[in-house]
């Protein structure tokens, strides 16, 4: 058997107490960005006369980063489909509610890539 010193192991445990608050603040940082953006999208109108292209691709690497369900991230956006001007179709049919999962990330990530990417045709 190998004796560890007891400075030694509780270095150890203050190590991995440290290393898993990291972790755990991250993920709650990562969480109120989420709902900050979600907050400013839902409550800031007009978006493309409050928020400037820089604005827009911060709010998509936070947005497309969402793991809240397999669904979502299905042609969800990606940051690199925003930067190369992509603009999802507009949906014309019924939205399906029969699934559980109610995170806006695919909404929003799309709506961000119409919004910033779409062209305005004078008619």
């Amino acid at each position: 058997m190998i004796y560890v010193p007891i400075e030694l192991q509780e270095k150890i445990i203050d190590y991995k107490y440290e290393i898993e608050h990291r972790k755990n603040t991250n993920n709650l940082l990562n969480k109120i960005k989420k709902k900050a953006i979600e907050f400013i999208y839902n409550n800031i109108e007009p978006f493309e006369e409050n928020f400037d292209k820089n604005q827009a691709d911060y709010m998509m690497s936070y947005i497309t980063k969402c793991n809240c369900c397999n669904r979502h991230k299905e042609k969800r956006p990606t940051l690199e489909d925003y930067r190369n001007g992509y603009c999802p179709e507009y949906k014309t049919s019924i939205i399906n509610l029969k699934y559980t999962c109610r995170c806006p990330c695919r909404h929003i990530a799309r709506d961000i890539c119409r919004i910033m990417n779409d062209e305005i045709l004078d008619i």
